[in-house]
């Protein structure tokens, strides 16, 4: 058994015996691991209260080597966010890039890249950063996508212009197959109505114009700043996120139970 420092995000808590938890945490060093918290809610204990959702903690963790299992020794609060979790919005939309992040890799892997984003975005959701929490979502969860490996590939020939004898599309239609994310134009009999949510389990969704150019911009800037994402209205942020959290769904094959939180937040 090895003595491991680790920083990480913690997830959620589960009560076990009288006064120990066991604490799902994200981390750059060990990815998703659960945590054996001993005695953590006894009325004595040092550790009582740093390990909140969504906080960053440096922790010293026994581990097994491979293990996604660890003991605590100890550990300290680097950013508490009491802020998010004072704002119900706001901490919706933690939660969602916080269980992404966590689900997007395995079980004890090392996952930094996917560890930066997730600290970036739950900054830039601090009540006190310039943007809305809907464009800081959106923005850290294009970011999380690409990172995990499945962005989708929009060809640049969907966005061009349209001759003049065909309707405008006034959708894209961004579908599963083959364990690939296609776009495709999509002429629906009447305009849809925004925010437009794809049903549970549902193999496609319908993105306007404006966010499939945002995907296709963003997989092609090197830079952590997102390109080509517009002020969208708010409604079609909703549409653009809960998409995004479809293709998460998609390709790790687990249902994001904070999404449910979430859409009953902005519903």
């Amino acid at each position: 058994m090895t003595l491991r420092s680790i920083r990480a995000v913690v997830l959620q808590g589960y009560e076990t015996g009288d006064t120990s938890e066991v604490i799902r945490v994200f981390s750059a060093e060990c990815g998703r691991l659960s945590v054996m918290a001993k005695g953590i809610r006894a009325a004595k204990s040092r550790l009582r209260g740093i390990m909140q959702p969504l906080a960053t903690v440096d922790l010293n963790v026994y581990l097994r080597d491979d293990s996604g299992m660890g003991t605590l020794r100890d550990g300290a609060t680097v950013r508490e966010r009491m802020e998010i979790r004072d704002d119900l919005e706001r901490l919706a939309l933690a939660s969602m890039l916080a269980e992404i992040a966590a689900e997007s890799c395995e079980e004890a892997q090392e996952s930094r890249d996917l560890f930066a984003v997730l600290e970036a975005g739950l900054d830039a959701l601090d009540p006190g950063a310039p943007q809305s929490p809907n464009t800081a979502a959106l923005h850290h969860l294009l970011r999380l996508i690409a990172v995990a490996g499945y962005e989708p590939d929009i060809d640049a020939g969907l966005l061009g212009a349209w001759p003049a004898n065909v309707p405008r599309p006034r959708v894209f239609a961004l579908s599963l197959a083959d364990g690939r994310i296609h776009a495709d134009v999509h002429q629906p009999a009447t305009g849809p109505e925004w925010p437009l949510f794809a049903a549970d389990g549902a193999r496609e969704v319908l993105l306007p114009p404006e966010c499939v150019r945002a995907l296709y911009e963003n997989r092609h800037t090197e830079s952590d700043a997102l390109g080509g994402l517009p002020n969208l209205p708010a409604e079609k942020a909703v549409q653009f996120i809960d998409a995004l959290v479809r293709l998460v769904q998609w390709h790790t094959g687990h249902g994001i139970r904070s999404a449910r939180f979430w859409r009953s937040v902005i519903r």
